[in-house]
């Protein structure tokens, strides 16, 4: 399972590289692809708080990829909507994020993001959190007939905020995030 997430992050951070020197040689981002691209992680959290399941799916493509941590990859936009599908009913969530850096180049977009995710039981009446997530996030998206999509999703743990929160739980105590912030395996 870790050698399919090295190599998942591998592509992404080759693809992230290529659209880099593309973008910086192509100029001006047109300020209409800015704005699609960034309201589509929010379109995602929308379409989930109010249960569209449908709608939610519709904003990856039909060749898309999610990879969650501590989730199976769920590819296609059968299997994301299965991904969501049972957590729908029982969560709201809520999410803030700081983008990191963002690039188009042509039909080809890549977001690197800071997040958290806090999700709440639709049913509590008292509305407390049950868990907040922070997340580093690599999402790249893709242009198909001029409307731009989902097409590969990847986050892995903040282990910088998860320090900052939980300075009794180092990133040098935990295996399993040493190995995700310093590159051993």
């Amino acid at each position: 399972m870790r050698k399919s997430w090295h190599l998942a992050f591998a592509t992404f951070s080759t693809v992230f590289f290529c659209v880099r020197i593309a973008s910086a040689q192509s100029g001006d981002i047109p300020d209409k692809d800015v704005t699609e691209v960034r309201a589509l992680p929010l379109k995602v959290i929308e379409s989930y708080n109010v249960q569209d399941l449908d709608s939610l799916a519709n904003v990856y493509s039909e060749s898309a990829w999610h990879m969650s941590l501590r989730r199976p990859m769920a590819r296609g936009r059968q299997e994301i909507a299965e991904f969501f599908g049972p957590g729908m009913s029982k969560f709201r969530m809520e999410y803030q994020s700081d983008e990191l850096d963002l690039d188009i180049s042509g039909d080809t977009a890549v977001l690197i993001q800071s997040s958290t995710l806090t999700g709440f039981q639709r049913d509590d009446p008292e509305n407390l959190p049950v868990f907040t997530e922070e997340r580093l996030s690599t999402t790249i998206f893709k242009r198909i007939d001029g409307v731009w999509f989902i097409h590969r999703y990847m986050d892995s743990p903040n282990t910088a905020a998860i320090e900052l929160a939980n300075p009794q739980i180092g990133v040098s105590d935990n295996p399993n995030l040493r190995s995700m912030s310093d590159g051993k395996q």
